[in-house]
């Protein structure tokens, strides 16, 4: 986990997820509320990492790939 962030499960903020439709609207509450906290790693062969994303990161990537879909 990175420094100076703190992990919540899922499970911590039930109403607001709850009011949640797709993941899409999960993935960005919680680039709203836990931007620096580690999404996603990525591990090259099952064992090396090879890549990391926060929330923030992985929004940001999310909605390019969705503004390229949306213009073709």
């Amino acid at each position: 986990m990175a420094s100076g962030s703190t992990a919540l499960p899922l499970s911590s903020t039930p109403s607001q997820l709850a009011q949640c439709g797709s993941l899409v609207e999960i993935l960005r509450y919680r680039a709203q509320h836990q931007p620096n906290q580690v999404a996603y790693i990525g591990l090259e062969n099952g064992e090396t990492e090879s890549k990391r994303l926060t929330y923030a990161q992985l929004d940001q990537n999310a909605r390019a790939h969705s503004s390229c879909l949306h213009r073709s």
